[in-house]
């Protein structure tokens, strides 16, 4: 007979295969003996496109395998084209002991697969293109320094070891570009926010940058507002999207024109003017050739090179405005671009202001790089926030209970600096959450009666994209709900 710890063993087991199987990116649909439908994730779902309708989803698994996936008896495997993707379809028998019990369809979208192949191929065209030039020169320069200029002229000496130094950087400079951008979409880019004046950061940068418009006869203007408020950032990364920016403005700006950069207080990413402001938004408007309309969807991805004039070949690697918009989009904002009246392209980016967000800073930095991990990876985030009503004197125990109740390296406890509330990401879907949630309430509530701690606790959790499409309201919510659950284990407590 089994016992009540039997039986929540069970429960825990099953919760655990549930969110197993609803948080893989492959799609799974699991059949009984008789071919009927068990259960299926979330992405067969979107992957079938046929919603949960039984008899729909068997016509559906029939016509990929060929036949009933209750009569398979050995692993299928092939490659099937569906609604205009390439899946790797495989379907094999489940038994329990020496009996068939049913069967599992898998699906993989490998089309996923071709694309990461074909960016790669783009790398290594564009790379080999850019770098064969510059190790062309750099090699020249260095085999006239190593042979011709042993006792000569020192100004032709300077003039070559100059050419090779410029060479040089121009390789560093790519590699540097390339490994921004892997880290920035691994999420392992170091940040550092903090209270930034944008116009600190210009001014800063503003030799450069006008030097590089005077080379290419170009008038370089700033209208900075002197009461701009301060902007919640990362000092190097916004050096790094106004270089990028602005070398791209001098880069299509025929000699003669002008490029201004400006920014104003506004209520939100879509860039309206507010006196409540809660972003900032900053543009980098030119005179140059624009940007066909049929390009702009295109200028942000990566290795993706705007055509130019006169059939010149086009310049750099594709990975300056793909650098940007991850940028941005780390900060918490987004970036857009139109036409300049009356000529070129104005390009437009939102900062939140600081002081809107009232979380620690670590924990808005985390957030920041999870959430834009999962926005771009189109993943699910679980925001868990665990609440103490006072302080427990044992903090340290309620983290190492939290990290023990996590079972991927990917999941991530923050504490917050004040010590009674702790934060929890974790690259899960809602039925993943749930089961993630009902362990966490378990084992800190045993922790909690074992050591005879205060009892005000609570613990909330919302998923994105299900329970909200944005950071600010996916906390409020979490946090929402964790009160809520502070409030009713207060009344059970006192009942």
């Amino acid at each position: 007979m089994l016992t009540q710890t039997d039986h929540n063993h069970t429960q825990f087991i099953r919760a655990s295969l549930a969110a197993l199987v609803a948080s893989m990116p492959e799609g799974c649909v699991v059949f009984n003996q008789e071919g009927g439908l068990v259960c299926m994730n979330r992405s067969a779902v979107e992957m079938l496109g046929c919603g949960e309708d039984c008899a729909q989803v068997l016509a559906r698994v029939r016509e990929l395998i060929g036949l009933d996936p209750g009569q398979v008896s050995a692993p299928i495997r092939h490659e099937h084209r569906m609604n205009g993707r390439l899946f790797r379809i495989t379907c094999a028998p489940m038994h329990e002991g020496t009996e068939r019990v049913g069967s599992a369809v898998f699906l993989q979208d490998i089309g996923v697969l071709d694309q990461v192949d074909e960016l790669t191929s783009d790398f290594v065209s564009i790379a080999s293109h850019e770098l064969r030039n510059p190790l062309a020169a750099l090699k020249n320069a260095l085999q006239i320094l190593h042979t011709a200029v042993p006792d000569g002229d020192p100004a032709v000496f300077e003039r070559f070891l100059t050419i090779a130094t410029r060479n040089a950087e121009r390789i560093a400079n790519l590699i540097t570009q390339y490994l921004d951008i892997s880290r920035i979409e691994a999420g392992t880019a170091p940040c550092s926010f903090e209270k930034v004046q944008l116009a600190a950061v210009v001014e800063n940068i503003l030799p450069e940058i006008q030097a590089q418009a005077r080379a290419a006869h170009l008038q370089l203007h700033t209208a900075l507002p002197d009461d701009l408020p301060p902007v919640y950032a990362d000092p190097q990364y916004l050096e790094q999207i106004f270089f990028n920016l602005v070398g791209n403005a001098v880069k299509f700006t025929p000699p003669g024109g002008t490029i201004t950069v400006a920014a104003q207080p506004v209520a939100d990413t879509t860039g309206e003017p507010s006196e409540a402001p809660a972003m900032i938004a900053v543009t980098v408007a030119d005179t140059g050739i624009g940007i066909p309309a049929d390009k702009r969807a295109l200028i942000f991805k990566k290795f993706y090179r705007l055509p130019r004039d006169g059939g010149q070949a086009p310049a750099g690697v594709g990975l300056g405005l793909a650098i940007v918009e991850r940028l941005v989009q780390l900060h918490g904002g987004k970036i857009t671009v139109e036409d300049n009246q009356p000529s070129g392209s104005r390009f437009c980016f939102t900062l939140p202001v600081y002081g809107q967000d009232r979380r620690d800073l670590d924990v808005r930095r985390i957030f920041d790089r999870e959430f834009h991990r999962a926005r771009s990876g189109q993943e699910h985030l679980a925001l868990f926030v665990i609440m103490l009503e006072q302080d427990s004197g044992d903090e340290a125990g309620i983290r190492r209970v939290l990290q023990a109740s996590l079972h991927r390296a990917k999941d991530i406890v923050v504490q917050h600096r004040e010590g009674k509330l702790f934060v929890v990401f974790c690259e899960t879907g809602a039925e993943g959450a749930r089961a993630i949630c009902t362990r966490l309430q378990e084992r800190i509530a045993e922790y909690v009666r074992q050591h005879q701690l205060p009892h005000g606790y609570g613990i909330g959790y919302a998923v994105y994209p299900d329970d909200a499409a944005t950071q600010r309201d996916l906390y409020r919510l979490a946090a929402s709900r964790a009160q809520e659950d502070a409030h009713e284990k207060k009344k059970d407590f006192n009942r």
